[in-house]
């Protein structure tokens, strides 16, 4: 429904307010028209909204102290109803506002590193983008710094390494048989994620560290594969070690 009378009822709510009473719905197990006034005093941030008025349940509904034995009186049960009302409705407009359709507008995603959009709004994003009058830019920001550094690229490589030289390394035997060329499609990658994910389920390390090192020479193969597409795959593991074990060593920017 398209969000008419919805923004005003938000803008009475500051969002500190509204994110304080959902934490504490959420830590109780309740809904928000399920809270009540000692729930509210337990929480300080809850306690000081309610204060304060700000959360346009009309305050002076709490101390911060509870009722102490003293009993609830009327007052503090409307506070809190109209608190949780006030927040319910600035709910509801925040997701009327994400879900209605504003056209022609210009918007610029900005994100550190490639996957925190998908990971931080992909469905808003999937049916922003519908829009044919809109346009859509994507910035990512990494500016060097806890990024991949040269150290963490060698110490992969070394180990992806380690694990194709040594005696029968399934990694190897994997490799051998094409199973890392490109043309496998996404189940090769995705087969690397199942390993690692069912060795991080396992709390098994060697695991962990073998399903890397996959990954690490799947990647490596196919910077390879690009450069010299001449090579048989049957004889390609060992090459794959003596290369990555040398661009493990290079220590080369990039």
């Amino acid at each position: 429904p398209p969000p008419a009378a919805a923004p005003p009822a938000a803008a009475a709510v500051p969002p500190a307010a509204v994110d304080a009473f959902c934490d504490l719905a959420l830590c109780l197990g309740k809904r928000l028209d399920q809270l009540t006034p000692d729930d509210v005093a337990s929480h300080p941030r809850c306690a000081a909204a309610l204060a304060s008025g700000g959360d346009g349940g009309g305050g002076g509904g709490s101390n911060g102290g509870g009722s102490g034995g003293r009993g609830i009186t009327a007052v503090e049960r409307e506070a809190v109803a109209a608190a949780a009302a006030a927040v319910k409705q600035a709910l509801q407009a925040r997701l009327a506002a994400g879900a209605s359709d504003v056209p022609g507008r210009s918007y610029v995603h900005t994100a550190p590193h490639h996957d925190d959009i998908m990971l931080g709004y992909l469905p808003l994003v999937r049916r922003l983008v519908r829009d044919p009058t809109a346009t859509h830019r994507f910035l990512y920001a990494t500016s060097g710094f806890n990024a991949v550094t040269n150290a963490f690229a060698r110490e992969r490589l070394e180990a992806a390494a380690a694990e194709l030289r040594r005696k029968d390394s399934p990694l190897a035997a994997l490799c051998a048989a094409g199973g890392l060329a490109p043309d496998a499609g996404p189940a090769g990658p995705d087969a690397d994620a199942r390993r690692y994910l069912a060795a991080l389920a396992a709390r098994d390390q060697a695991g962990l560290r073998a399903a890397v090192a996959q990954r690490t020479a799947r990647c490596a193969q196919e910077v390879l594969l690009a450069r010299e597409a001449e090579e048989e795959l049957g004889a390609f593991a060992p090459q794959l070690a003596s290369s990555l074990s040398r661009a493990g060593g290079g220590g080369g920017g990039g």
